[in-house]
């Protein structure tokens, strides 16, 4: 049987928390199994959460973009 190996993914929802956003994605990576991806789904930030989540280099990171 085939191990499975860095199978996680984690889905941080944000909404105006840009103060806590980038420690938030950086703990999340430095787990000691990190997840394949983080997935963040933003709900129509205005304070500037979405230049912090762009300015986060990695390849595991997908940032969906919504307003309610």
């Amino acid at each position: 049987m085939k191990q499975l190996k860095n199978q996680i993914s984690v889905i941080i929802p944000n909404y105006n928390r840009q103060e806590l956003i980038g420690e938030t994605i950086e703990n999340m990576l430095m787990q000691t199994l990190p997840p394949r991806e983080v997935i963040i789904v933003d709900d129509g930030s205005t304070d500037g959460s979405l230049s912090v989540y762009r300015d986060w280099e990695t390849d595991r990171k997908s940032v969906v973009e919504g307003k309610s």
